[in-house]
């Protein structure tokens, strides 16, 4: 796809109503058609770089962004003299109380959201009839770079060396690996669920495998390049990389085994994979393109 934002490209993600949408360095977020082909939708909110895009459980857009705050659009398709066109609606605006730039926002099982960002801090925010506020904050004392909910209402943190286990019920830290690492950027995806016992990790030219259920290393497979982004279908791992590489694994169970790989298939690092329901892989870089591949 051509270039539609004017910088890097963060983050992708896919509507309900099968549109992508894009969010990057240039503050803006792009709708597209459901083709790919174009952009229907252009979204200037932000006054700062958006950094995640979630689609909530009842469908609507969340973003982060630098300008510290997170939104909530609803995007509508309507038609008017047999044309069909995209509005949208900001639903609120949170204010956060986070003190530099928000990495990630992401919606748990309990309609509740969770920030974080370089501050150290996680942010939880509760809904009360459709609006989000600030209901409690945690100091990780180090800055999160990536937060994924796993099963039994558990959040893992992933720290610059360390991942740690959050029990979203109780509030607390309960368990950590040490000599573990994310990639320490504003990258989406580093943290995949492969099951409900295992999760992986990737970066500094790892991808980790995680037991989740004794909450320890299991194994970790040197890819010879550093990994940036995973994403996980059908018994197989997606990995981008910060050389412009994708890579296919077959998974089976702490073990990887590399089934292809496609060389530069951006002209810089990688940023976040997805999968469509047709089965195509949706890939976006910081060379500022989105990239659709139906086959790797």
């Amino acid at each position: 796809m051509t270039k539609n934002h004017s910088n890097a490209i963060y983050c992708i993600a896919l509507l309900n109503n099968k549109r992508l949408v894009s969010g990057g360095y240039d503050s803006k977020i792009i709708v597209y058609d459901k083709n790919y082909t174009r952009p229907e939708l252009e979204i200037n909110e932000h006054s700062a770089a958006v950094t995640s895009l979630v689609v909530s459980s009842n469908g609507n857009l969340i973003s982060s962004s630098c300008d510290k705050t997170l939104k909530i659009f609803k995007i509508e398709e309507n038609c008017e003299k047999n044309k069909n066109f995209l509005n949208y609606y900001v639903l609120q605006t949170i204010n956060t109380t986070h003190s530099n730039n928000i990495i990630h926002v992401r919606e748990l099982s309990t309609k509740r959201l969770v920030s974080c960002s370089l501050d150290t801090q996680l942010n939880f925010y509760s809904p009360q009839n459709n609006i989000y506020s600030l209901e409690s904050t945690i100091d990780v004392s180090k800055t999160v770079y990536n937060i994924l909910e796993i099963p039994n209402y558990q959040l893992c943190v992933a720290l610059s060396d360390e991942l740690k286990l959050f029990d979203l019920s109780q509030r607390k830290f309960i368990k950590e690996i040490k000599d573990i690492s994310s990639y320490n950027d504003w990258v989406n995806d580093s943290l995949c669920l492969l099951n409900q016992n295992y999760l992986s990790i990737c970066g500094n030219n790892y991808i980790y495998i995680v037991d989740l259920v004794q909450f320890k290393l299991l194994n970790k497979i040197d890819t010879k390049s550093n990994n940036i982004c995973l994403y996980y279908w059908d018994n197989k791992l997606i990995a981008g990389t910060s050389n412009r590489m994708i890579q296919e694994y077959k998974v089976n169970e702490m073990n990887l085994s590399k089934i292809s790989f496609k060389e530069k298939c951006h002209q810089n690092a990688i940023w976040q994979i997805l999968k469509d329901e047709n089965g195509n892989i949706i890939s976006c870089g910081y060379d500022n393109f989105i990239k659709v591949w139906n086959k790797i």
